[in-house]
């Protein structure tokens, strides 16, 4: 076989391959899209107040609950991209470049925590923020959802994790509701 006909081979090959996964992922969308319907909206009247600054980072991908390994393609949830995350009153905002924006309402989140990692992304015991979220399922309810987020500066995992919490806790505060 000469070279010429060995470089076309590869390119045949490698052509095949990435189209096995493309297929993959296609079909990881369609069997994950009945575990989440539409990510929700950004409120119309704003974000509210900001309770802890914007981090830059990368929004790693979002998995089901508990199975770090179970990626959600669907709704755009799997694509890892550069993203900047903000806490504000009302929730939650990870502005993804090249992808759809996701915005976890404060109702919709049930805490954060720091993680290994997620989805095929190991960083060591505390690499990661793992932002657990429920979300409206096409299904029968509602289905579980564990984001990871790597912020740009460790030192400042620590403090994203205690705002986000502390809006968890705030938002299940029973006394709120009557002020």
């Amino acid at each position: 076989m000469t070279p010429v006909q060995s470089a076309v081979l590869l390119f045949f090959v490698g052509l095949g391959l990435l189209g096995l996964m493309w297929f993959g992922w296609r079909k990881r969308a369609r069997r994950t899209q009945e575990l989440v319907s539409p990510l929700p909206a950004v409120p119309a009247d704003g974000l509210g107040e900001q309770l802890f600054e914007t981090l830059g980072g990368i929004y790693v991908s979002s998995t089901v609950h508990g199975d770090w390994l179970e990626r959600i393609a669907a709704q755009d949830l799997g694509f890892r991209s550069a993203a900047n995350l903000g806490v504000y009153s009302e929730g939650v905002l990870i502005e993804r470049s090249g992808a759809k924006d996701i915005f976890i309402p404060t109702d919709h989140l049930i805490g954060a925590s720091e993680a290994p990692g997620i989805a095929g992304k190991v960083m060591g015991p505390s690499g990661l923020v793992l932002i657990e979220w429920r979300i409206a399922s096409q299904e029968d309810g509602e289905t579980q959802l564990d984001s990871g987020f790597k912020p740009d500066h460790r030192s400042q995992q620590s403090a994203l994790i205690a705002a986000i919490n502390t809006l968890v806790q705030a938002g299940q505060d029973p006394t709120k509701e009557n002020q």
